[in-house]
Protein backbone atom coordinates (compact mmCIF):
# COMPACT_ATOMS: atom_id res chain seq x y z
CA UNK A 1 0.00 0.00 0.00
CA UNK A 2 1.31 3.37 -0.97
CA UNK A 3 0.88 6.89 0.26
CA UNK A 4 1.60 10.10 -1.63
CA UNK A 5 1.98 13.54 -0.14
CA UNK A 6 0.64 16.48 -2.12
CA UNK A 7 2.51 19.60 -1.13
CA UNK A 8 0.26 22.64 -1.56
CA UNK A 9 1.99 25.89 -2.36
CA UNK A 10 4.98 24.04 -3.80
CA UNK A 11 6.37 24.49 -7.28
CA UNK A 12 4.50 22.26 -9.78
CA UNK A 13 7.42 19.90 -10.30
CA UNK A 14 7.64 19.38 -6.55
CA UNK A 15 3.98 18.72 -5.83
CA UNK A 16 4.36 15.03 -5.11
CA UNK A 17 6.67 12.89 -3.09
CA UNK A 18 6.66 9.24 -4.08
CA UNK A 19 6.37 7.30 -7.29
CA UNK A 20 6.65 9.24 -10.54
CA UNK A 21 3.49 7.47 -11.76
CA UNK A 22 1.24 8.77 -9.00
CA UNK A 23 1.09 12.48 -9.92
CA UNK A 24 -0.89 11.70 -13.06
CA UNK A 25 -3.53 10.02 -10.91
CA UNK A 26 -4.49 13.10 -8.88
CA UNK A 27 -6.08 16.18 -10.44
CA UNK A 28 -5.32 19.35 -8.52
CA UNK A 29 -8.28 21.74 -8.59
CA UNK A 30 -7.55 25.19 -10.08
CA UNK A 31 -8.25 26.86 -6.72
CA UNK A 32 -5.34 24.91 -5.22
CA UNK A 33 -2.98 25.20 -8.20
CA UNK A 34 -2.43 28.93 -8.14
CA UNK A 35 -2.91 30.84 -4.92
CA UNK A 36 -2.21 34.54 -5.50
CA UNK A 37 -2.08 35.55 -1.84
CA UNK A 38 -2.32 33.85 1.52
CA UNK A 39 -5.85 32.57 2.10
CA UNK A 40 -7.81 31.26 5.07
CA UNK A 41 -9.31 27.80 4.69
CA UNK A 42 -9.83 24.59 6.59
CA UNK A 43 -9.07 20.93 6.01
CA UNK A 44 -12.67 20.11 5.01
CA UNK A 45 -12.63 22.71 2.21
CA UNK A 46 -9.38 21.33 0.78
CA UNK A 47 -10.66 17.75 1.03
CA UNK A 48 -13.92 18.73 -0.71
CA UNK A 49 -12.02 20.44 -3.55
CA UNK A 50 -9.81 17.40 -4.07
CA UNK A 51 -12.61 14.82 -3.89
CA UNK A 52 -14.73 16.86 -6.31
CA UNK A 53 -11.87 16.99 -8.83
CA UNK A 54 -10.95 13.29 -8.48
CA UNK A 55 -13.65 10.68 -9.12
CA UNK A 56 -13.24 7.77 -6.71
CA UNK A 57 -11.28 9.79 -4.15
CA UNK A 58 -13.08 9.87 -0.81
CA UNK A 59 -12.27 11.87 2.29
CA UNK A 60 -11.24 8.68 4.13
CA UNK A 61 -8.39 8.25 1.61
CA UNK A 62 -6.72 11.59 2.33
CA UNK A 63 -5.73 13.88 5.14
CA UNK A 64 -4.68 17.50 5.30
CA UNK A 65 -1.87 18.08 7.77
CA UNK A 66 -0.99 21.39 9.37
CA UNK A 67 1.72 22.99 11.45
CA UNK A 68 1.62 26.30 13.28
CA UNK A 69 -1.80 27.16 11.82
CA UNK A 70 -0.71 26.62 8.21
CA UNK A 71 -1.52 23.91 5.69
CA UNK A 72 1.50 21.63 5.64
CA UNK A 73 0.61 18.85 3.18
CA UNK A 74 -2.13 16.61 1.84
CA UNK A 75 -1.57 12.88 2.16
CA UNK A 76 -3.39 10.56 -0.25
CA UNK A 77 -3.38 6.77 0.00
CA UNK A 78 -3.26 4.38 -2.95
CA UNK A 79 -3.36 0.66 -3.52
CA UNK A 80 -0.50 -0.87 -5.50
CA UNK A 81 -2.60 -0.56 -8.67
CA UNK A 82 -2.81 3.21 -7.95
CA UNK A 83 -6.49 3.16 -7.09
CA UNK A 84 -7.44 5.26 -4.09
CA UNK A 85 -7.84 3.41 -0.80
CA UNK A 86 -9.13 4.30 2.63
CA UNK A 87 -6.38 4.79 5.18
CA UNK A 88 -7.65 5.53 8.64
CA UNK A 89 -4.12 5.75 9.98
CA UNK A 90 -3.51 9.05 8.17
CA UNK A 91 -7.13 10.23 8.20
CA UNK A 92 -7.12 10.15 12.02
CA UNK A 93 -3.95 12.25 12.06
CA UNK A 94 -5.42 15.00 9.88
CA UNK A 95 -5.53 18.63 10.90
CA UNK A 96 -8.34 19.60 13.28
CA UNK A 97 -7.66 23.36 13.27
CA UNK A 98 -10.76 25.28 12.16
CA UNK A 99 -8.96 28.09 10.32
CA UNK A 100 -5.73 27.51 8.41
CA UNK A 101 -3.44 29.68 6.37
CA UNK A 102 -2.94 28.43 2.81
CA UNK A 103 0.23 30.19 1.66
CA UNK A 104 0.48 31.90 -1.71
CA UNK A 105 2.03 29.90 -4.52
CA UNK A 106 5.56 31.15 -5.28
Amino acid sequence: MAQTRLLLGARPEGLFCGSARRPRKVAIPPALQSVGSDQRTNAAQIETALTSANPGLRTDALAVTCASGRVDEVRICFNKDLSFRACGEIDRGGCKVKSLSLPATP
